[in-house]
């Protein structure tokens, strides 16, 4: 099986293994700190934030398809993946 996208809540392990495995991200959390996760996929370009804790269908969906549709996200989280491996 192959993922190219990560969908998450923002926890922590699941953010650092998607970033390890140069995954873009959709991110949804706002509590428990997932917020600040969150914030800073969203600030350095590794995904897309959506700003809630309950996000709509129809706003994951378009977040999920501005992802795969961008290499911008996939270079950024390459670069940290690569400097991981390093």
């Amino acid at each position: 099986m192959r993922i190219s996208i990560y969908v998450t809540n923002g926890g922590f392990g699941g953010v650092l293994l998607a970033l390890k495995h140069g995954l873009p991200m959709v991110v949804a959390g706002l509590h428990e700190g997932k917020n600040e996760i969150a914030s800073r996929i969203g600030y350095f370009n590794f995904g897309i934030n959506l700003n809630t804790e309950t996000p709509k269908v129809e706003a994951t969906s378009k977040a999920v398809e501005t992802v795969a549709n961008s290499i911008m996200y996939k270079v950024n989280v390459r670069r940290l993946a690569d400097e991981f491996a390093d």
